[in-house]
């Protein structure tokens, strides 16, 4: 059984991503670290651990499909993707693994697995989603609550923690780099999901995670506030998809346009600077209108 995990890292050096797997690094067989960064040269004498230095950044999708290229060269049968601040703990690979192979003899064509991440700046679980018609709820949020349930039949999951069977990867294709940052984890299970496949979240396995750079509290609700660039980026792959994605039904879509309009307001309303954000946010909704895909210039 052989295990690979890719790590996309940017603007971090090499002891901050060590110390990021030293948990996990006697049960994985590769690492794959693709350095996004433009001048942030990584180095190191690893056999276990490939460095990929790119000198530009050339968006996550593309990082990871590079390292996956590098996964099937090493005859990796399975794909852990892991976020440069994701930490995951002792035996999460053995848990990760039992899992995927439990519910893979239940399930038959199980794609993908992932873990109950815990959102290291809302302090809460982030839980799974799962969308019924035009309704998405999200479930595993209370541990307690769904204590005696471990797993779940999920229609998404962010890619950091997210173990996937490469054989399975072939048939559906690999990450879609027009996309370039966001979304691009959801387009890759929901192709899979069209293609008669199964994605499962487990409730009682658990990583740890920073989702957006901070977030604020809004009517008792919290909030995640990003970068203003990644504003750009969310909006225009959630315009995109909603109007042009053939992979998921209208009711998904119709869920998709009206999220990403929610998020487009909080941010034009809650994070500064404001003429900054408001321009990406713009653009974002314009650009993904007309299909304008790929990474933005913005100098």
């Amino acid at each position: 059984m052989s295990i690979g995990c890719i790590i996309v890292a940017y603007k971090k050096n090499i002891k901050f991503l060590q110390k990021r797997i030293n948990n996990i690094y006697a049960d994985v067989d590769n690492f794959y670290i693709i350095n996004n960064s433009e001048s942030n040269y990584l180095k190191i004498r690893n056999k276990k651990i490939n460095i990929i230095n790119l000198d530009v950044n050339l968006g996550i999708a593309a990082a990871q499909n590079l390292a996956l290229l590098q996964a099937y060269k090493n005859k990796n049968e399975y794909i852990l993707f892991s976020d440069q601040d994701t930490i995951f703990p002792k035996e999460f690979i053995k848990k990760i693994l039992n899992f995927y192979t439990s519910v893979n003899k239940k399930y038959q064509n199980v794609f993908a697995v992932a873990p109950n991440l815990y959102d290291r700046n809302k302090k809460v679980l982030s839980g799974f989603v799962k969308r019924f018609f035009i309704f998405r709820i999200t479930i595993y949020q209370n541990k307690n609550k769904f204590k005696n349930i471990n797993e779940s039949k999920i229609t998404e999951a962010m890619s950091s923690g997210m173990f996937i069977n490469l054989k399975i990867l072939k048939k559906i294709g690999y990450l879609n780099e027009d996309y370039f940052l966001d979304w691009v984890d959801f387009d890759l299970c929901w192709r899979a999901l069209k293609k008669g496949y199964t994605i499962l979240g487990s409730g009682d396995i658990i990583a740890s995670h920073f989702l957006g750079s901070r977030s604020i509290k809004i009517f008792n609700k919290s909030f995640h506030i990003h970068p203003p660039l990644r504003s750009y980026y969310i909006v225009r792959n959630g315009v995109n998809m909603s109007l042009y994605s053939k992979d998921i039904n209208i009711f998904w879509r119709l869920n998709i346009f009206f999220n990403t309009l929610r998020y487009a307001f909080g941010y034009i309303f809650f994070m500064r600077p404001f003429k900054k954000v408001f321009r990406f946010v713009f653009l974002g909704f314009i650009h993904g209108s007309f299909n304008v895909l790929g990474k933005i210039n913005y100098e």
